[in-house]
């Protein structure tokens, strides 16, 4: 869990609350560095979405630069943006 990212997320205004559900669930499970290393297929039933707009989603935080990923092996791993989640509204 990222305390400092959870803030960031939490104390910053998003016009859509499904993105902000997906990056405070993504912030709990990244570690220190903002990796997280969640399972799409899960984290959409977490935060009540089906996985077509899970996908979705993370597309349009990835488009306003609140994270990024990249493929690893059979994993996907996502970098949360800190600066860029508390600087700017996300979608």
């Amino acid at each position: 869990m990222n305390s400092n990212l959870i803030s960031s997320v939490m104390s910053s205004p998003f016009d859509n609350t499904e993105h902000k559900m997906v990056l405070a669930q993504m912030a709990f499970e990244a570690d220190e560095q903002g990796l997280c290393y969640a399972v799409i297929e899960k984290l959409g039933p977490v935060c009540g979405l089906s996985l077509t707009k899970t996908f979705k989603i993370i597309e349009e935080l990835k488009e306003s630069g609140c994270l990024d990923f990249q493929h690893h092996a059979n994993k996907v791993v996502f970098k949360l943006n800190a600066a860029r989640i508390t600087e700017k509204k996300a979608h």
